[in-house]
């Protein structure tokens, strides 16, 4: 049996000559997939030009008898749409291709040795859509990759939002030296403390942080060597050894989990509420790194509501707890935990009737199961004064209980008439909750665990705390 990989390209060779097409750029990410096509025997490579990586260091000679050319190719990120853009500009920039040229491309998912994908070209219909600017006016600018890549940043944010939300966002690229010293930071920067390598806006962990921070941002600055900027600490960290204050060492702690562990380094350097924070690095043999982002960034701990029987406590209907140990040796560290429970808080006992929520999933009862007692209005009444106090808990978060009746945020069970399901909804406390509080990071237990969700739910909880401590200090109020 063939090479799946040597398939798709005779495949794709076909596609060139039935559709007129006058080259087939075939995308190489790995050293050990340039080894593959170097040995594959592969025919009609006067038509094929091999795109490689920039970075990649390969024996260009060699690689250069088995093609027609090949490319060393930058592209703002790595997504599929811009490494085939990007590898157009290249082609067109060295006389392989013009923008009136059909071009076939092959490629698979980035930095993988797979091949998976035969994509058509006709640079005559989509290279002004592509380029919808002059860009042999940038190509000579230092500044002109960095550009490249913001806006391919800012086209995905303002074509797709983020989360189904618009966004709207500044990026402010070069001059970045003057253009701290004129601003002043508005929220927290996940940012600082990485080294400039690890801030690079080509890199895939970069561009979704960017793309998740543009929530918030007022602007978002980039030097003109792409990397992403921090505003400058009002306190040099050089006279923090000086006189009150001191640097304290690096500290580890690990969190033991079912599916992965998770390590915060982190450095504080401290002056007054002068905070600096360090490196961020995932436990070998994590499940999944990008989940470190974990880190204890701001001024003690910050504060999370939770569903009470997540924390262990014997609340439910059944005189039991959900206990989710995942949680607490993930988090638990670092929070405080604000424990609700609905059902109790408003005056149900333990043990109780268990409820569901019945009628129409958009505007859901609460209702017990065996007696059909609505709890409803009672819920709502408790809701309103609860929420209330929770103003002044300075929440920065909220886990809730998935699945519940009171507390689920989505994909809880509605049922009809007949006892059977009619649809999903939410919990009555829960909606109540985000309804009251929009903007305040809400999920539920049992996607936090999984990594990137975890750490997507961090980073908006310190960005969120910090923007409320950046407001309260500056007495700016909304």
């Amino acid at each position: 049996m063939k090479d799946q990989r040597t398939v798709i390209i005779e495949n794709a060779l076909r596609v060139l000559r039935e559709t007129g097409s006058s080259r087939l750029f075939l995308f190489l990410n790995t050293i050990p997939e340039c080894r593959w096509w170097l040995r594959s025997g592969v025919d009609e490579k006067e038509n094929i030009v091999v795109i490689v990586p920039q970075a990649l260091e390969v024996n260009a000679p060699e690689l250069q008898a088995t093609c027609s050319a090949v490319i060393r190719s930058w592209s703002g990120n790595q997504s599929r749409f811009s490494r085939i853009k990007y590898a157009f500009l290249h082609g067109v920039m060295q006389g392989l291709i013009n923008i009136e040229s059909k071009v076939v491309c092959v490629l698979g998912p980035s930095g993988k040795n797979h091949l998976d994908t035969i994509t058509i070209h006709d640079l005559s219909l989509s290279w002004s859509e592509e380029f919808p600017f002059d860009v042999r006016q940038l190509i000579r600018n230092r500044a002109f990759h960095t550009i490249m890549a913001v806006v391919d940043i800012a086209l995905d944010i303002g074509a797709l939002g983020r989360e189904g939300k618009s966004v709207g966002t500044i990026f402010v690229i070069g001059d970045s030296d003057n253009v701290l010293r004129s601003s002043h930071q508005a929220v927290f920067n996940a940012f600082k403390g990485y080294a400039k390598r690890e801030r690079k806006i080509t890199l895939p962990e970069v561009v979704e942080s960017v793309k998740e921070l543009a929530k918030l941002d007022g602007a978002i600055i980039v030097s003109d060597d792409g990397v992403r900027q921090a505003p400058r600490c009002r306190r040099r960290c050089h006279k923090e050894a000086q006189g009150a204050g001191r640097q304290t060492q690096s500290r580890c702690r690990h969190y033991p989990g079912d599916r992965g562990r998770l390590r915060c380094c982190f450095r504080k350097h401290r002056q007054g509420d002068h905070l600096r924070q360090g490196p961020y690095h995932s436990h070998p043999g994590a499940a999944d790194k990008r989940a470190a982002g974990v880190t204890q960034a701001m001024e003690g701990r910050v504060r999370l509501g939770i569903s009470s029987c997540l924390l262990g406590e014997k609340v439910r209907y059944d005189g039991g707890h959900k206990l989710d140990r995942f949680l607490m040796d993930a988090l638990g560290s670092f929070v405080e935990w604000v424990a609700v429970c609905p059902e109790v808080e408003c005056g149900l006992p333990v043990p109780r009737e268990a409820m569901r929520l019945t009628g129409d999933p958009a505007s859901p009862r609460l209702v017990a199961v065996g007696t059909e007692v609505d709890h409803t209005d009672a819920m709502r009444a408790w809701a309103e004064k609860r929420l209330k106090g929770l103003e002044k808990e300075d929440l920065c978060g909220f886990v809730f209980k998935s699945r519940s009746p009171s507390s689920g945020l989505s994909g809880v069970e509605v049922y009809g008439p007949s006892g059977s399901s009619v649809g999903a909804g939410t919990g009555i406390f829960a909606r109540a909750f985000i309804e009251k509080f929009p903007l305040v990071p809400v999920e539920e237990e049992d996607r936090l665990h999984d990594p990137v969700l975890l750490e997507k739910f961090i980073r908006r909880v310190f960005v969120f705390g910090r923007r409320i401590q950046s407001l309260l200090r500056a007495k700016v109020y909304y």
